[in-house]
């Protein structure tokens, strides 16, 4: 599958996940999508400069959920759809679709 193929992908899988939260009650706040490459937060072989990661912090009511365990639901349901979700490395609202080994 071309980079391209995978960033469609993923978009219509963005647009799952995010019905799936709406649909379940989160409120849901877009943080990181496309970062530049020349940018110095993060992995230097971020999926985000790929189009294929999102970080998204989801609210239960005014609070935004910080702990990785809070995503516990949200990432199990994102991964049954084909992604990675980053609390397999403690970055609960991370979620991306592998590409060339980064994940």
């Amino acid at each position: 599958m071309t980079l391209g193929e995978k960033q469609e992908k993923f978009t219509t899988m963005v647009y799952q996940l995010l019905h799936y939260l709406i649909k379940h009650g989160y409120r849901v706040r877009l943080k990181h999508l496309l970062r530049c490459n020349d940018c110095k937060i993060g992995h230097p072989n971020s999926l985000h400069k790929s189009g294929l990661a999102i970080d998204i912090v989801c609210m239960r009511g005014d609070q935004p959920m910080i702990d990785t365990d809070d995503y516990l639901e949200i990432g199990e349901y994102w991964e049954s759809i084909g992604g990675s979700w980053g609390g397999r490395f403690q970055d609960g609202g991370h979620f991306s679709l592998e590409h060339n080994g980064m994940r």
